[in-house]
């Protein structure tokens, strides 16, 4: 079986650059505040919100880098936080069954002035 890939590099002299930079910057925005309820909610509450009550607290809120993004791209950043959560969840599991030695901590945040 073979894969193909397209793949098209956009430099900053390509004439999408800023919109692809900007868009990135809400997507990374988005990460962020996505992943601090979640955590809130699983540090303080010791309760998980998964992908679905998130979305619908997001959507409900008017939430301002929920909004400015493509719906398709806002729900697949949401889905990104998911996982890498379910991934943490994992890895807890796989410690008190196997007394995996390594050190486990949350998802962290991407950088502020970073882009996703």
């Amino acid at each position: 079986m073979e894969i193909r890939v397209e793949k098209h590099v956009i430099n900053e002299h390509h004439e999408y650059f800023d919109e692809c930079k900007h868009l990135t910057w809400l997507s990374k925005n988005l990460y962020n505040a996505t992943l601090y309820c979640v955590r809130q909610q699983f540090i303080f509450n010791k309760k998980y919100i998964g992908y679905y009550e998130i979305n619908k607290k997001f959507t409900h809120r008017n939430q301002h880098d929920y909004r400015q993004l493509p719906s398709k791209v806002a729900k697949m950043t949401q889905k990104l936080v998911d996982e890498n959560m379910r991934s943490f969840f994992g890895l807890l599991k796989l410690k008190k069954e196997k007394g995996y030695d390594r050190l486990i901590k949350l998802p962290k945040y991407l950088k502020s002035d970073g882009l996703q």
